[in-house]
């Protein structure tokens, strides 16, 4: 039987403040002295006490040492193997031979360690769909003088998006230390760069905001299209890449203006699927926003920028944002059949692994004549490296809110210029809440791991009742029990009494 750590409280989907309990339990609170590590290069900073030290390595580790190098925390992100698990990583992190490896070889360890003892490795549950969380203990010695050393990692994976986790400090001082070190890895946050105005340099048709020092090209392009009453029409198109290795594009030139789906007539006239009929219009099956993404990420993007070894991690459909769209659109008078999909996935270029997201934006009408005429009315995305994931949402979102139109460009353009650029915006804008949304989801994630982490090294988890109460206790039970401000756990599903509840573990 125990007593509740900490005072209930009613909490939403993810986290009741670690922070609080480090403070209770350890003893140790960050004081306002705390030096803040700011990394524009990189795009993350941290917070960490006074003569302690806060790098990035070549190898995109971030490492924080204490004065006397006998404490650190590491953080690394990385990109896991479809076949392979968080426990997997955590049980391969220790191996017979040392700290030698495929992926963590050189995080923080060296051939000066010996007698490595790994721990107990724990897989925990998740609230969010999805997110894969494995925790495990190491003690080993350090052979130039002996020194006994305790690290606890945890490595998560989202979509393929790995985040590995360690601290470490001398096993004697592992207790006093593991407050400071948990605080140190919950200041962590991943900043945007500064931004600066641009102009589609073409026709002045629009600005957006970029990222100072990020080359920028692109613009609009224009095209003929053989229908009568419109000679030709325009497609903007733009590319942003830093120097780290993120590229962003929105919008594609090289894409057909119409597509059209196979039908008996152009059976008759000898086309097939693929082929290009006229005027940039290709015949090619209905799909939806996420078939569209996955179909031009493996086609288009793939051929354009030479990725290879493309995997799909997750492809969806997004009906709600879908009947959003739509709903606008007929308000505003422009009826369209929207469908909006995403694409997440790995790829390699010049032997580095990249992660992927592209969003697209599919617009349909029937011709009533046995066919269905459709296209591209947005295709958003970037590639970037496993550390820069975070930051390559952010400055997409971004660019696209921050865009806008010229008013006389619109007006040249289309009749109702004033409506047409309010609608260019409000699409714009809803397009970047979906993305921000998911960047919001994986900071969540990020509260999550963070919360997980610290129970396990305090030997806690926490549990909730059905009205949603949230509680701390002693980890290490298969059933927990309440009644008033006492928990009882237990092995089997057997209540103590006919006044306990039960409570989840989550």
């Amino acid at each position: 039987m125990a007593r509740l750590f900490l005072m209930k409280s009613r909490t939403t989907f993810i986290i009741v403040s670690m922070v609080v309990l480090v403070y209770l339990l350890c003893g140790t609170s960050r004081g306002d002295n705390w030096v803040k590590y700011d990394d524009p290069y990189f795009g993350f900073s941290i917070e960490h006490p006074p003569g302690w030290t806060a790098k990035m390595d070549s190898n995109n580790h971030i490492i924080i040492t204490s004065p006397y190098g006998d404490s650190t925390v590491v953080i690394y992100p990385f990109i896991s193997k479809a076949n392979m698990n968080a426990s997997d990583y955590v049980n391969m992190y220790p191996s017979a031979s040392g700290y030698v490896n495929t992926y963590f070889s050189d995080i923080n360890l060296n051939s000066d360690y010996e007698g490595i003892a790994p721990g107990v490795v724990r897989q925990l549950n998740s609230n969010t769909p999805g997110l894969d969380q494995a925790v495990g203990s190491i003690n080993y010695t350090r052979a130039s003088d002996g020194t006994l050393l305790k690290e606890v990692v945890l490595v998560s994976i989202y979509q393929q998006s790995g985040m590995f986790y360690s601290i470490r400090a001398p096993e004697d001082n592992f207790e006093a230390m593991k407050g400071t070190l948990t605080q140190i890895l919950q200041t962590l946050y991943f900043t945007e760069p500064s931004y600066v105005q641009w102009l589609e340099p073409k026709e002045n048709a629009f600005t957006m905001e970029v990222p100072e020092g990020w080359n920028v090209i692109g613009g609009i392009e224009r095209y003929p299209t053989g229908n009568i009453g419109l000679s030709e029409g325009s497609r903007g198109a733009i590319e942003a890449t830093s120097t780290d290795g993120i590229t962003i594009t929105w919008g594609d030139v090289y894409l057909p203006y119409f597509f059209q789906t196979p039908s008996q007539l152009s059976q008759q006239l000898g086309f097939i699927e693929g082929d290009l009929m006229s005027n940039r219009v290709m015949l090619l099956r209905k799909m939806s926003g996420a078939e569209f993404s996955r179909w031009y990420v493996e086609n288009y993007l793939a051929q354009a920028y030479g990725y290879t070894n493309i995997v799909i991690t997750q492809n969806q459909d997004l009906p709600e944002k879908s009947q959003a769209f739509n709903d606008f659109y007929i308000k505003s008078g422009f009826p369209m059949n929207q469908n909006v999909g995403e694409v997440y996935f790995t790829c390699s270029k010049n032997g580095e692994t990249l992660n992927g997201y592209y969003l697209a934006s599919i617009n349909s009408v029937n011709s009533g004549m046995g066919y269905e005429t459709w296209d591209v009315q947005g295709i958003y995305g970037y590639v970037a490296p496993a550390s820069k994931d975070n930051v390559a949402s952010l400055v997409l979102a971004h660019m696209v809110s921050s865009s806008k139109p010229n008013i006389s460009w619109f007006n040249n353009e289309m009749n109702n210029a004033m409506r047409n650029a309010e609608i260019f915006m409000s699409t714009n804008n809803e397009i970047s809440n979906i993305i921000m949304e998911r960047y919001q989801t994986t900071s969540q994630t990020q509260d999550e791991i963070f919360r997980h982490f610290d129970n396990f090294i305090l030997g806690q988890t926490d549990v909730i009742n059905e009205n949603g109460e949230t509680f701390k206790v002693e980890a290490g039970h298969n059933y927990y029990w309440r009644r008033g401000d006492v928990v009882v756990e237990t092995e089997t599903y057997d209540r103590p009494d006919t006044d306990f509840e039960p409570l989840m573990e989550f």
